[in-house]
């Protein structure tokens, strides 16, 4: 649950496979524009396997995680990724 010093913000993660396994590409940081990771997402979903998108709470100073959350997830993505 976040708490009044947590900072949402959201995220893009997409997976392409490689060598017969599903590997991530490198996290889209989206800011606090939710609408805008999974704008992103869905344009990048024909040109991949999977996507996950997450909501990462942090500390007021930005530095600690404090929650991560998966959003939704398309395609094909990696369990231990999407947890």
């Amino acid at each position: 649950m976040a708490t009044m010093t947590d900072e949402p913000t959201f995220h893009v993660l997409a997976f392409k496979r490689r060598a017969g396994e599903l590997q991530p590409l490198e996290r889209i940081d989206c800011g606090r524009d939710e609408d805008r990771a999974f704008r992103i997402g869905r344009n990048m979903a024909h040109r991949v396997c999977g996507v996950a998108y997450f909501r990462i709470d942090t500390s007021a100073s930005g530095d600690q995680w404090t929650e991560v959350e998966l959003l939704c997830a398309t395609g094909e993505v990696p369990v231990e990724d999407a947890a």
